[in-house]
């Protein structure tokens, strides 16, 4: 059962204002994780988020991810296969995470409006012995 970290639903209306389009968020981490997935949800297909960096709570970059356009779910896993491109596999640390992610700049007159939401998969009790 997945653990829900973050959800959130953002309404920039000033995004011209490269503070605005900047987006940092700190999450706690729990121990025992297998994998966390990160879903974006624009409700303007034409936005673009420009840069995707999350830092684990020893401040390792774990994902960069550069121009991501629509619906997207991108999952850091302990296992390669599990994995997005775009991501550091390993062992997930508990802790408190930073996840920053910066819009890109819409069309004049426009509203950004996006949905996120951080899951975390905890490890299953077999999997925490190895």
């Amino acid at each position: 059962m997945a653990l829900q970290l973050v959800s959130k639903r953002l309404n920039i209306k000033e995004p011209n204002d490269p503070a605005a389009s900047f987006v940092i968020e700190r999450l706690l981490v729990p121990d025992a994780i297998e994998q966390i997935s990160f879903a974006f949800i624009p409700y303007q297909e034409a936005y673009v988020i420009d840069s995707f960096i999350v830092y684990d709570s020893n401040y390792n970059v774990r994902v960069d991810i550069q121009n991501i356009c629509g619906s997207r779910k991108i999952i850091l896993s302990r296992d390669k296969l599990a994995s997005s491109t775009g991501t550091r596999v390993g062992p997930i640390p508990a802790g408190e995470w930073i996840v920053v992610f910066k819009l890109a700049l819409p069309k004049p007159n426009w509203e950004w409006l996006i949905e996120y939401e951080v899951q975390a998969q905890p490890l299953i009790t077999s999997q925490m012995s190895q």
